[in-house]
């Protein structure tokens, strides 16, 4: 064989295997969500209740309302299909710690996480939620898209971004808005909201006023299957908005 032929082959042999994957590899080369979650990271479960932390340590387990805890080391995490795996093991006990990035209501008060967690002691699996619901909340703009039921005026524009520092703005209709907000174990609620004085007709009026009162009523938020970003007012009625 020569050796034009002989590189020619290799050539083909290269392209070939490029396009094959290694039956070891779980990780998805272009999936950013399957990365490690920022530590410290916390997960809780009900019933029993049990609180997972896990930071650049040690995982801690906290269960059965207090009655086990064990502190075991960290491993490096393993990336899978699903999400993030950490298996470890101290003094005889085994523990594995899965973290699928899916929105997670919890049980008790319904307040989205944007992970699910589940957990194995020696063979004992339970469920959870975990992570920090703010960041389902910030990272960009939301365009309100229903307000108590009812579709926008036509050409009318309706914005919430939430920003550091528990701050929140956004465009009311035809004034621009700015105030507060606060996330707590038990929901979501704003406070102190003001904004520009600018004259505007009804219906924008009228929608301003309806979209400010309902925000300011809010008690609590969830993300549907679709991704939107449901405000959940006293009033029974919702704000409802999308990225």
């Amino acid at each position: 064989m020569d050796r034009q032929t002989l590189w020619a082959l290799l050539a083909v042999f290269v392209v070939l295997a490029s396009g094959c994957s290694s039956p070891l590899r779980t990780e998805p080369a272009t999936n950013e969500s399957f990365r490690e979650p920022e530590l410290p990271f916390t997960a809780r479960g009900q019933e029993p209740g049990w609180m997972i932390t896990i930071d650049t340590d040690g995982i801690f387990l906290n269960a059965d309302f207090g009655a086990l805890v064990l502190r075991m080391p960290k491993t490096e995490p393993q990336i899978t299909a699903a999400g993030i795996l950490y298996r470890t093991a101290s003094d005889g006990r085994r523990l594995s710690v899965s973290i699928e990035p899916r929105i997670c209501a919890d049980t008790m008060t319904g307040m989205p996480h944007p992970y699910q967690v589940r957990y194995d002691l020696d063979g004992q699996m339970r469920s959870g939620c975990g992570g920090d619901p703010k960041t389902l909340l910030t990272g960009g703009e939301w365009t309100v898209a229903s307000i108590g039921g009812q579709p926008l005026v036509a050409g009318s524009r309706v914005t919430i971004q939430f920003l550091e520092e528990d701050r929140v703005a956004g465009n009311a209709s035809c004034n621009r808005f700015i105030g507060a907000y606060r996330l707590t174990g038990e929901g979501l609620s704003f406070h102190q909201l003001g904004g520009t004085m600018m004259a505007c007709e009804d219906p924008l009026s009228e929608q301003e006023a309806r979209f400010l009162g309902l925000l300011q009523d809010a008690y609590r938020f969830e993300i549907d299957p679709a991704g939107r970003l449901l405000l959940h007012t006293t009033r029974q009625q919702q704000i409802a908005a999308r990225r």
